[in-house]
């Protein structure tokens, strides 16, 4: 039994070896476009009047067509008036709930929503599905004399940058 114990270690480790990270080829999906409906009376800074945007990015292995768990993401938004929000740092608060509600009016899906505190919005993690999720709140879009523009969001992981737009309708 002694003998088989280090035939097996050495099988163990020549099995690792062979999955050595450096040799993944990483894909990284951000959402499609998203269209928004948006009207230029909700685009003041502060002004309770945001939209909460669900956001999935979905990282993996195309040599394995696998799923990467545990992959470091971040999202940034190029726009000021645009942040990042942790899918468990978010609550919402349904209208009909609601008496002097604390909180901003979602007006992608009609809710009121608080933000908790403790996300760090600089880094998201990939679950087992190579999914990380997270929400992109919008207070305002870039207005110029043309209208709202777009707003653009670049994905970060595994050394990938992709970007995707959120764009006012």
């Amino acid at each position: 039994m002694n003998r088989c114990f280090p035939c097996l270690l050495l099988v163990a480790s020549a099995c690792v070896a062979e999955v050595d990270a450096s040799s993944l080829v990483t894909e990284v999906l951000p959402p499609d476009d998203i269209g928004l409906l948006w009207d230029k009376s909700f685009n003041g800074v502060g002004d309770d009047v945001v939209a909460v945007v669900p956001v999935d990015v979905m990282v993996y292995d195309m040599e394995l067509d696998a799923p990467l768990q545990g992959v470091e993401v971040t999202l940034a938004p190029h726009e000021p008036d645009v942040r990042v929000v942790g899918p468990d740092a978010l609550e919402l608060i349904d209208p009909v709930d609601c008496y002097d509600c604390v909180g901003a009016l979602d007006t992608y899906r009609g809710f009121y929503v608080t933000t908790l505190e403790g996300f760090d919005d600089d880094v998201l993690i990939t679950d087992v599905d190579g999914i990380a999720r997270a929400y992109v709140e919008v207070d305002a879009f870039p207005l110029t004399d043309a209208g709202l523009e777009t707003i653009g969001v670049e994905v970060e992981a595994d050394g990938h940058v992709v970007d995707f737009l959120i764009v006012p309708e």
